[in-house]
């Protein structure tokens, strides 16, 4: 979407349900206040919001209030565990959490070939959002690591590009 007007905006505003805040891997003090600024607005609205940077912060930025909120990591979305599957091989999955352990519980069925564990993979799964701000950006690209394996990210999510550039 080119030039949307406060109405568009605050339509995707109201419906979305967690959004995410992008700016430059070479912060500059308007960016990040203004990415600050957002964050901060959006968070007293009630809203779920995460703010990121791919570079840390240096102390030059410490006095921006809301400063350690900026993460230089994406929020996940979830946690996937793959294992090799054979159709019909389990029986029950379930899961315990035992004191500070959750243990996820795959009974196979009987005469079903048992798991191995070095065929277990697990991954955190892409970031999730139902709005993205890019705040001092020209392109995707000034976003460093995050503009890399996000494809979903920014081709699926609206995206609003705020930029004097």
């Amino acid at each position: 979407m080119t030039n949307p007007d406060l109405s568009q905006i605050q339509s995707y505003l109201t419906s979305a349900n967690q959004i995410l805040i992008l700016t430059s891997q070479n912060p500059t003090m308007d960016g990040l206040g203004a990415s600050l600024s957002l964050y901060l607005s959006l968070l007293a609205a009630g809203k779920k919001v995460n703010v990121a940077c791919a570079a840390p912060t240096t102390v030059e930025f410490n006095h921006l209030v809301g400063i350690d909120k900026v993460s230089s990591d994406l929020p996940s979305g979830n946690f996937v565990i793959s294992l090799d599957y054979v159709e019909g091989a389990i029986e029950k999955v379930s899961y315990n959490i035992l004191g500070d352990k959750f243990n996820l519980v795959i009974e196979p069925k009987v005469g079903a070939p048992s798991f191995s564990a070095d065929k277990v993979k697990y991954s955190a799964g892409s970031a999730t959002a139902d709005l993205v701000f890019v705040i001092d950006c020209l392109n995707l690209e000034q976003l460093g690591k995050f503009s890399t394996g996000q494809s979903d990210l920014f081709t699926k999510t609206t995206v609003f590009n705020i930029d004097y550039h």
